[in-house]
């Protein structure tokens, strides 16, 4: 009993090594393609309880324009609202996001959504002024 021939061996060595290549190539072109894109962050969230307003600064540290599409406020009785906004923010660049609440129950938390809204930062504390 033979084994199989070297022109059969080459052949699927061949094909497994095609095969592989291609799986990495796919996975490196996705990932290398989210790398760059925007990301937020939030560097300061207040309350202004005279006006009932509130602020947010943001900062996209990715490479790409994001559009923040929306922030959603909790408050300190468990309660949430999602307010939708449109802000593009740019590879660097930091925006302050004004918001009108209302006097009332104060807000605990602040989350903002971005790339219609896929993304959204951590809960950051609100300060209250």
């Amino acid at each position: 009993m033979k084994g199989i021939s070297s022109i059969v061996a080459t052949a699927l060595l061949l094909a497994m090594t095609i095969a592989g290549g291609v799986l990495l190539y796919t996975f490196a072109t996705k990932y290398l393609a989210n790398a760059g894109s925007g990301r937020i962050i939030i560097h300061e969230a207040y309350y202004i309880s005279s006006t009932g307003s509130l602020r947010v600064t943001v900062e996209n540290i990715g490479s790409n324009e994001v559009n923040v599409t929306g922030v959603e406020v909790v408050y300190s009785n468990g309660s949430s609202i999602s307010q939708a906004i449109n802000t593009p923010v740019k590879p660097g660049e930091v925006k302050t996001i004004s918001i009108s609440l209302g006097t009332g129950v104060q807000p605990l938390y602040v989350i903002v959504k971005y790339d219609n809204d896929k993304a959204h930062t951590e809960p950051f504390e609100v300060r209250i002024l």
